[in-house]
């Protein structure tokens, strides 16, 4: 209750200053925490201080990305995955040749995935459309997935804890990632984020 309205837009703008993306999403979740609180007649709460405030105005208007990365960038992505290594290289490495979610490779966990018939199930739980969704192996992917360790804790293929929880930070690891990038391709690439490489192999598939 103690939350105004300018509270709200000071706090939109000043993340908007470093993350647009992320200052959308923070304000899309503080408006359905209020409506949520209101709905149920919570917190003595009647109005909700997001009321007649849009996105579009706060931070400005959502811009589709389209960043593809180009062979050379690809490339040197696939050569720092290396230096990286376990988790993140080979979670990056899975990223680009399955063309799978972010956040559907990182808490991928064993008993999805059957070796033998090359198939990863992911279940409705964990997909945007929620809805079971099967990925085809390749040889590449097999190959990443014989490399990565097994746990007895828990069955995430990407952990820091024996398995028993994913990996879930990926900041300073984005960070190492474009400074490797960066070396090998001899001058700072264009800016990128994890999900422009999904849309990098959606592009490329559909040229051929």
């Amino acid at each position: 209750t103690e939350i105004s309205r300018h509270d709200v837009v000071e706090m939109a703008e000043e993340i908007a200053k470093r993350a647009p993306y992320q200052s959308r999403n923070v304000f899309g979740h503080l408006r359905a925490l209020y409506n949520w609180a209101i709905a149920r007649g919570l917190y003595g709460l009647e109005t909700s201080p997001c009321d007649r405030l849009k996105p579009a105005d706060l931070i400005g208007r959502k811009e589709a990305r389209s960043r593809v990365l180009d062979d050379k960038e690809l490339r040197a992505l696939w050569r720092a995955t290396d230096t990286l290594g376990y988790p993140y290289g080979d979670l990056f490495r899975l990223l680009a040749l399955t063309a799978q979610r972010k956040s559907e490779v990182a808490e991928a966990r064993w008993r999805e995935f059957d070796l033998d018939t090359k198939r990863w199930t992911i279940p409705a739980e964990r997909m945007k459309a929620a809805a079971p969704h099967v990925v085809p192996l390749s040889d590449a992917v097999i190959d990443v997935l014989n490399g990565l360790p097994r746990f007895k804790k828990g069955d995430h293929l990407f952990s820091t804890v024996f398995g028993e929880k994913p990996v879930n930070g990926f900041s300073k690891a984005k960070a190492r990632l474009d400074k490797l990038m960066a070396a090998e391709l001899g001058a700072e690439p264009p800016e990128f984020v994890l999900h422009d490489i999904r849309r990098t192999v959606r592009t490329r598939m559909s040229a051929f």
